[in-house]
């Protein structure tokens, strides 16, 4: 299953079944979030979308590192910075920072053997198979009690208006 097809159906669900404003591909503290949402009450999640087995061993490793159960030694430079956002996120060091309240990693079906690895963490864990279905394997744990702040929402509007901007480009070109 592709990646952009997950968002679609992740959009479809955070925004229609939890009634949040989504965005995605939205920047946030320097992390690159493939699904944000936040609902009426200011709570924001996170989802992280894993569809290959690489990617997701490659997260794994991170969140492994980030926890002490491997030694740090040089990793490249996208595995560090996994490592950094994991230990802002489950080790509390978020004082300054922002982070979701929750934090999601879905995957597709054929990556459901991981599902067992993935309930070691705090994170949620969605499953997606292939006629579209979701299932929620594992609610997530709470990251912090701070809400979306007001330039946070500000933030994810422009995301959702250069989305809007970018696909009604993408539709006119198809037209022309």
């Amino acid at each position: 299953m592709k990646t952009e097809r997950v968002k679609r159906i992740l959009f479809d669900y955070f925004m229609g079944e939890r009634d949040c404003i989504v965005a995605t591909e939205f920047d946030f503290n320097g992390y690159l979030s493939d699904v944000t949402a936040i609902r009426r009450d200011l709570v924001f999640y996170e989802i992280e979308i894993k569809t290959n087995e690489k990617d997701l061993k490659s997260e794994l490793k991170s969140i492994e590192l980030c926890l002490g159960g491997l030694k740090q030694e040089d990793h490249s430079e996208r595995i560090n910075n996994k490592i950094i956002k994991h230990k802002n996120y489950l080790m509390k060091n978020n004082r300054y920072i922002e982070i979701p309240n929750y934090f999601y990693f879905a995957i597709p079906y054929d990556l459901r053997h991981y599902i067992d690895i993935l309930k070691k963490t705090p994170y949620g864990i969605i499953l997606i198979d292939w006629a579209e279905k979701i299932e929620v394997k594992q609610r997530p744990k709470k990251l912090t009690e701070k809400k979306a702040t007001p330039e946070m929402i500000s933030s994810i509007a422009r995301r959702i208006q250069t989305e809007r901007a970018n696909l009604i480009y993408k539709l006119k070109n198809e037209i022309y």
